[in-house]
């Protein structure tokens, strides 16, 4: 039994039970981890959450029963939820995190792809299509998928991506 404390972002959320969530969870050292919030629910709670959040987290390791027990907001990405296209493709970053990072896997460079992609959607110097596609790549090149990138065809007759060196350079 031990005490987690961690940074990370809330990936998903579900109901479970009557003032409980069950959290999905991508935190900077300890990977994608699934913890339960008891009572998140209710309206008091201290243990509420949100999706476009940055979070410090203390959970309780409970021999493989993972349980939030703290939770203190470090920055909340509160633009993305009052303009609805920069919601959705908010939304897409969340699901493509989720189903690119397998629980094990070091996620610390997705976390900073994540945060930066919200932070440039915040400033709004870009469209969200634009960020949505940087984002997409920049995620593929740090799981290893890097795509062809230099605008000319490739050998094999296959289309290749062109972006500007300003999009690219919005997330470093």
């Amino acid at each position: 039994m031990a005490i987690i404390k961690d940074v990370g972002m809330v990936l998903r959320e579900y109901p479970a039970g009557e003032s409980n969530k069950r959290l999905v969870l991508l935190t900077q050292k300890h990977g994608k981890i699934t913890a339960f919030a008891r009572g998140s629910r209710r309206a008091q709670s201290k243990l509420a959450t949100s999706l476009f959040s940055y979070n410090e987290f203390v959970i309780f390791d409970g021999g493989g029963f993972l349980s939030l027990n703290h939770v203190e907001t470090i920055r909340i990405f509160g633009e993305i939820t009052t303009d609805y296209d920069k919601f959705c493709i908010g939304c897409c970053f969340l699901e493509m995190a989720d189903k690119m990072v397998l629980a094990t896997m070091d996620t610390s460079e997705i976390l900073r792809i994540l945060l930066n992609a919200f932070a440039e959607m915040e400033r709004g110097r870009h469209t969200p299509k634009l960020i949505f596609a940087v984002f997409a790549i920049k995620a593929m090149q740090a799981e290893g998928m890097a795509p062809l990138m230099d605008g000319n065809r490739a050998q094999s007759g296959e289309s290749t991506l062109r972006l500007t060196e300003e999009a690219a350079r919005a997330f470093t």
